[in-house]
């Protein structure tokens, strides 16, 4: 499960709409291009059920009123609580529901985010009332273009029909206190003790620091690698912890707008590395006004974390060169790789063990190859595809590790090329745990590069 300080992502944020299921009913009228032809049955704010006839497609965006609200009309720029359910007009398959499943829960967005919203849902909301249901047609032009969403099942020429429900919502609270009526004990390291007189509600996101690093100081769009314990505001209970039995089990988190909740953001840009930081996060900059019930969270909670941004480790002194890597076997056969752990380099180094020929390759060249690599570390090999097909790589800064285009360039197809890099021309220095290497480790590739 992903860590709670991360915003859930719904249908709603088009480019990662998500496939949770198939089916839906077939009907033998075809090729229907009204709205009117859709039977939606089930009350406001419950499951509905939604009978499309087959091979629906609209020619263009249209919305049609199941039941009108009397709340507020939605104008440009409002958040706006939503609980929707999404299906493929042509197919009539469910991609996505927000009344059933691990996804049961409405979320708020801002109406006319286009930039995360597809444009034919964002468009027709607006102007309509809190309170009403909706059935919105949605052309692939408005959708998803031509590239459709192959994850999704969506055609290029697919419409999209969503059923959407907008939801009235609790008025935000009143401040209660302040980040200063909070305390917190312990240690930087250790987990803290989170202390306040409940229920406590802000108004704003503050923040406070508990004890200030001498690390860089953290800019919007880093990834800082952080414990942290999270405590609901309403009831003082802790909610979630990177803190596992006490032991730390730090998390990376990318400092990116609609990867993390914005308070959480809000609260760490502008700290020191090494800091301990206390957040106090009202919902409306939390999880909105549908909260998150996975989490206990309610849709006025304010949110109070502890945070320790944690510094990254030194580099290394290099313990070797690449000449101290010993690299046996014939070039297209995997290769066997040794020496002395462990084993790091101040620089990004490469080899040529066999010349290839051809053009040599340059920076955004896509190029094919087998390889293995290994961590100076442990001596581990912890990726490598040798007895199966080349995988294909685009030389490009925002594709590959910089220490892996560096030892690329100007080899030749065919080649059999031996790499070492350093901690900062590989994963930096938070590491890649899921492939097991830390913030300190060299790594060593062996690649034969095909021929053109």
């Amino acid at each position: 499960m992903r860590s709670l300080p991360v915003r859930l992502l719904a249908l709603i944020l088009a480019p990662l709409l998500v496939l949770t299921a198939c089916g839906g009913d077939d009907d033998d009228s075809g090729g229907s291009s009204s709205s009117d032809d859709i039977e939606v049955t089930g009350d406001f704010g419950k499951a509905p059920e939604v009978d499309i006839p087959d091979k629906y497609s609209v020619d263009e965006s249209d919305t049609r009123v199941i039941s009108e609200g009397d709340g507020a009309e939605v104008k440009a720029g409002d958040d706006v609580l939503v609980q929707l359910a999404a299906y493929n007009g042509t197919t009539g398959a469910d991609i996505f529901s927000m009344f059933s499943g691990q996804t049961a829960q409405p979320q708020t967005m801002k109406v006319d985010d286009k930039a995360s919203l597809i444009p034919g849902l964002a468009d027709r909301i607006e102007g309509q009332t809190v309170g009403s249901r909706l059935l919105v047609s949605i052309t692939p032009e408005d959708g998803f273009g031509e590239q459709g969403n192959s994850q999704a099942g969506i055609g290029p020429d697919d419409t999209v029909v969503a059923l959407v429900d907008l939801l009235p919502t609790e008025e935000a609270p009143k401040a209660t206190g302040t980040i200063d009526d909070v305390k917190v004990t312990g240690s930087y390291g250790s987990k803290p003790t989170i202390d306040f007189k409940t229920p406590l509600f802000v108004d704003k996101t503050q923040s406070k620091v508990i004890s200030k690093g001498d690390g860089d100081t953290v800019k919007a769009g880093d990834t800082v690698k952080v414990d942290y314990l999270g405590v609901n505001g309403r009831t003082g209970k802790e909610f979630d912890t990177s803190w596992k039995k006490g032991k730390s089990t730090p998390v990376d988190f990318p400092l990116t707008e609609g990867q993390l909740i914005p308070g959480f953001i809000q609260g760490l840009v502008g700290q020191k590395l090494g800091s301990r930081v206390a957040i106090a996060i009202p919902r409306d900059d939390a999880y909105g006004a549908g909260g998150n019930a996975q989490a206990g969270i309610e849709g006025t909670d304010t949110l109070v974390f502890v945070v320790d941004l944690q510094k990254p480790p030194e580099q290394p002194k290099a313990t070797g060169t690449i000449n101290d890597v010993k690299v046996t076997g014939k070039a297209g056969a995997k290769p066997k790789v040794t020496f002395k752990k462990p084993f790091y380099v101040a620089k990004t180094e490469s080899k040529v063990l066999s010349q290839g020929s051809g053009t040599p390759l340059k920076a955004g060249d896509t190029v094919k190859v087998n390889y293995v690599g290994i961590n100076g570390r442990s001596g581990k090999e912890f990726d490598g595809n040798y007895g199966g097909d080349p995988a294909e790589f685009t030389l490009t800064a925002d594709k590959l590790i910089p220490g892996f285009i560096k030892g690329l360039i100007g080899q030749k197809p065919g080649s059999r090329v031996l790499i070492t890099i350093p901690r900062d021309d590989g994963y930096g220095p938070n590491g890649n745990t899921q492939a097991g290497i830390e913030g300190t480790d060299t790594l060593v590739f062996v690649l034969d590069i095909a021929k053109k």
